[in-house]
């Protein structure tokens, strides 16, 4: 009889606790935060490819490209998107070809130097067939090569999703489970890409812009939507606080600000209180933000406010504020190119071939970052300037900074076609460290206005690396001095 006892007791103990776990664990809505039919246009940025009459994006030509800035990191959610006329055994006539993919920066390039990337990438090719490769997490350090049951067929139109949670990724072909793992951290995914991305190879030659991976011709897209599972228990918006100017110069001001909570913010300025003009969305999701303006009148009051997104979406503006940029003297300028080069036999065979003219800048022994400043708009002569690098990575790297005097473009140069380094000599950066600028002293170069190259070598066997003029934020500076 004790024993029937204790036995109802426990069991409504643990009736009470799944209850209560029920009541106190944090419940998920789902909302969408992209969704585009693809029927006579598009949301993303569309490179190429063309619309067709039964509805759907079709790819053309092997640079066909959609982009999407969800302008959010979904750490939770899931893509869905229907596919036709899709057959990757006849379409691809090299070994693979990224068809879908999502990243957490904008370059849309997974064969980083960094191993701070997230992102999957849904690769087909004859090296899959009829099946797939998932690349997700980190320069190709998790991945899973798979084949369907039954191949692709050209007149099915299929249903591909992926769905991540944290550090699980799935993808499901019409519903059916296909691929399940575990990548390294969690996903912070904000930048969609249909067709292709601009991912640099390093194994194989595709004889196509330096061995990026083109698009297979002739998959049609429709119907893509991403869905984020957000906390449905977050009631209370974000709050902005201690907003300030904290530089102003002749042409920009630098912006400071905080967030009681993670957020991704924005700002809106102007001369009036009716703004205009807006940053991009900066990120990843943070509490304490610093941001630059540019392209600003001298002497010109301007209003400003911020706008911050906490994870569930909730909105903030915070009051206006005005500052007003100098008369002269201090300018501020970011780079109009900037672009690395590597060496092949590295982290690949065939990588001197490759441009990186869309990415975030790498320097060290086997690469070579180079820059282009346009100062104009100067009234005086420039007595100090200043190149500024913001660190991405953390290393040492025993670089020269030299001016750089041979022509380059920042969409075509490769190792193999590199600018001779034959300027003079004007600073030396030892060691980097990530999440801080790095000034390098180029007086005596930057003498007026004018356009004026530079290209950082490093000595040491590992990269490290520097924001892009790509990054949403810490773009690199030129800072002026001029007397009148």
């Amino acid at each position: 009889m004790f024993r029937d006892f204790y036995h109802d007791v426990a069991a409504a103990l643990i009736h009470l606790m799944s209850v209560w776990g029920t009541a106190l664990a944090p419940e998920n809505v789902e909302r969408i935060v992209l969704q585009d039919a693809l029927q006579t246009t598009t949301m993303g940025t569309r490179h190429g490819g063309q619309f067709v009459a039964a509805g759907g994006w079709q790819v053309t030509s092997k640079e066909d490209m959609l982009v999407y800035d969800l302008g959010r990191y979904v750490e939770n959610g899931a893509l869905t998107v229907h596919v036709r006329n899709f057959k990757p055994s006849e379409q691809n006539a090299f070994e693979r070809h990224h068809v879908i993919s999502m990243f957490r920066n904008p370059w849309g390039n997974h064969q980083s130097v960094e191993n701070q990337e997230t992102l999957w990438d849904f690769h087909t090719g004859y090296n899959f067939t009829p099946g797939i490769k998932l690349l997700s997490y980190s320069d190709n350090r998790h991945e899973h090569q798979t084949t369907v049951r039954d191949d692709w067929r050209r007149e099915a139109t299929y249903q591909i999703k992926m769905v991540w949670s944290g550090k699980r990724l799935r993808y499901y072909r019409n519903g059916e489970l296909v691929v399940e793992h575990t990548h390294e951290g969690p996903m912070q995914l904000r930048y969609v890409y249909l067709g292709r991305d601009r991912t640099v190879s390093g194994d194989y030659i595709t004889n196509f812009h330096h061995n990026q991976y083109f698009a297979p011709l002739g998959p049609i897209y429709s119907d893509l939507t991403v869905t984020e599972m957000q906390p449905a228990n977050d009631v209370a918006p974000p709050r902005i606080q201690n907003i300030r100017a904290a530089n102003r110069y002749a042409n920009a001001a630098r912006l400071q600000w905080a967030t009681n909570e993670a957020a991704v913010c924005y700002v809106e300025y102007g001369l009036t209180t009716a703004y205009g003009r807006r940053t991009p969305t900066l990120g990843p999701p943070e509490q304490n933000f610093s941001t630059t303006l540019t392209q600003l009148t001298p002497n010109q009051t301007y209003h400003y406010r911020i706008v911050a997104r906490d994870d569930v979406d909730h909105l903030t503006a915070s009051p206006d504020f005005t500052f007003t940029t100098l008369p002269g003297a201090l300018y501020l300028f970011q780079p109009s190119a900037d672009t690395f080069v590597e060496r092949a036999g590295f982290f690949g065979t065939t990588r001197d071939l490759g441009n990186y003219g869309f990415v975030h800048l790498a320097s060290g022994m086997s690469w070579r970052c180079y820059l282009r400043f346009t100062v104009a708009g100067v009234n005086g002569k420039i007595t100090h300037a200043t190149l500024r690098l913001y660190g991405r990575q953390s290393g040492r790297l025993d670089g020269i900074l030299r001016e750089l005097n041979a022509p380059w473009e920042e969409m075509n140069v490769t190792w193999r076609s590199q600018p001779r380094m034959q300027g003079a000599a004007l600073a030396r950066l030892e060691q980097v460290k990530a999440g801080r600028w790095h000034p390098l002293v180029v007086d005596g170069h930057v003498n007026g206005n004018g356009v004026y190259n530079f290209a950082l070598r490093g000595s040491s066997f590992y990269p490290v690396s520097f924001a892009s003029r790509e990054c949403e934020n810490f773009q690199p500076e030129l800072v002026v001095k001029a007397l009148p």
